[in-house]
């Protein structure tokens, strides 16, 4: 039987919780938020009508309930009858290391969950039993003492301690969490689970007002379907890219004012014009300026869910969740502004499976990623998902006749009956236009194009 630790996705990765009658420890340095860990344990279960015993070793329950975040104080008043607690912080000074004795602490808990009939504990902060059994094999037997006396009661014990600890807890611990905090992200880790298999490595980890919520490296899988061709949106663009797939990824590069945007909305006016559901991620624009900009155009986005994620507070677990959370029945989803999001392995890892996850549920993804320079030698630049991309289109200006003209080509298509040359398009007032090839010119893409005379007049010579 699985004990649930009280979040739901952590519950997943753990196979469905902690073991039942067994001892698992919460680790972290402070402000990892290991106290707030063990109070969502308790509040879950006593939620469930359970009855939960916290035995707080360092801080008083008074001022822990204070400095709850307010929705997990609502939960605590709706069920505090079922929460009983232990306060030895209180009298640890007045009777000095001994009262911590790990016999006298094991037969108090103990005493303890027989009398109100608790079976869920959570002992916050082991590290006191430090200077009474001072090395670390006396610990580990005194640790090892306290588990067995409390599994053997009938308990699933939770309990935490500071990262900077001996490592004896780990020793004997059935279950180990790390909590890692650098003041701007939180993770957690599964380090260690008997007889439990695990997801390995760090997830995201968030204390929001109602309580604890953790959001994994992996997405649930889905079951493949059978792609279905789709349309772009913009007349003529079928022509140039080729076939569009349910479930391809594609890439639209260029510089800023080429229309990257614009493209997006008619890609997404054109789920709603099927009545299909979309989503539309910017991470430079705000709803109301995406909404305001999209009308101004002409474009019905009622049917689009418009989320604007802030570049600088992004934690890419969380965002991929959030967006997941979205995905039923949406047939399109744009990221618009991929570039703002700074690059490490982390986000990596997440920009995979994220995009991975819309394939497999087939699910057609645009996203746009701006590069830096207006015109100059053919780059790309540097963009972590281009593997993913099953469809390639790079924008491009380019100085013709003495005006800044706009040019796109399609750099890789999921089809070979794409448009090999180089098309010229316009964004009007009423839109964009696209203007056909530019055949007597060559050097476009570098932005310098030179006409080609010769090609011209041999090509007369034989009409």
């Amino acid at each position: 039987m699985r004990i649930s630790t009280g979040v739901a996705r952590l519950d997943s990765l753990m196979q469905g919780g902690f073991l039942e009658h067994s001892f698992n420890l919460v680790k972290g340095t402070q402000g990892a938020g290991k106290t707030l860990f063990a109070v969502n344990y308790l509040l879950h279960h006593a939620k469930n009508g359970e009855e939960v015993l916290y035995v707080s070793m360092e801080e008083s329950w008074e001022n822990i309930v204070k400095n709850l975040p307010e929705g997990m104080k609502k939960i605590y008043e709706e069920v505090k009858e079922r929460v009983h607690h232990l306060d030895f912080s209180g009298i640890r000074p007045l009777l000095g290391k001994d009262v911590l004795d790990v016999n006298l602490l094991a037969e108090v808990i103990t005493t303890n969950m027989k009398v109100y009939n608790a079976n869920i504990i959570a002992l916050d902060g082991i590290a006191p039993l430090a200077p009474k059994y001072g090395t670390l094999q006396d610990m580990r037997t005194a640790i090892f003492e306290l588990s067995h006396r409390i599994k053997r009661a009938g308990g699933t014990m939770l309990f935490t301690s500071e990262g900077r600890s001996s490592g004896a807890e780990e020793y004997v611990a059935d279950t180990v969490l790390i909590l890692y905090y650098d003041g701007l992200l939180r993770r957690i880790q599964i380090l260690k689970m008997r007889g439990s298999d695990f997801v390995y490595g760090k997830h995201g980890f968030k204390i929001g007002n109602e309580g604890l919520e953790v959001y994994p490296s992996i997405l649930p899988g889905v079951s493949s379907q059978t792609p279905q061709k789709m349309k772009f949106g913009i007349k003529g663009m079928e022509k140039i890219l080729g076939s569009v797939y349910t479930g391809d990824v594609i890439l639209l590069t260029g510089p800023p004012g080429t229309g990257k945007t614009l493209m997006a909305y008619y890609f997404l006016n054109e789920a709603a014009k099927n009545g299909e559901k979309s989503i539309y991620v910017s991470f430079s624009t705000p709803e109301n300026v995406v909404l305001k900009r999209a009308r101004d155009f002409g474009f019905n986005l009622n049917r689009c869910k418009i989320m604007y994620q802030d570049p600088f507070s992004f934690d890419p677990y969380e965002f991929m969740w959030k967006v997941h959370k979205e995905l039923k029945n949406v047939t399109r989803v744009v990221l618009d502004g991929i570039n703002e999001v700074e690059t490490n392995d982390e986000i990596r890892k997440a920009q995979h499976v994220f995009l991975k996850n819309l394939k497999e549920r087939n699910i057609l993804t645009l996203i746009t990623y701006t590069t830096p320079v207006i015109i100059s030698s053919y780059s790309l630049g540097n963009i972590n998902v281009i593997y993913l991309a099953d469809d390639i289109i790079d924008l491009r200006y380019a100085e013709i006749g003495a005006e800044l003209r706009k040019v796109m080509v399609v750099v890789k298509s999921s089809t070979m009956s794409y448009e090999k040359g180089i098309i010229e398009y316009d964004i009007e007032k009423d839109g964009i236009k696209l203007l056909g090839k530019a055949e007597y010119l060559e050097g476009i893409i570098s932005g310098i194009p030179r006409r080609l005379e010769m090609k011209k007049r041999v090509e007369k010579f034989f009409k």
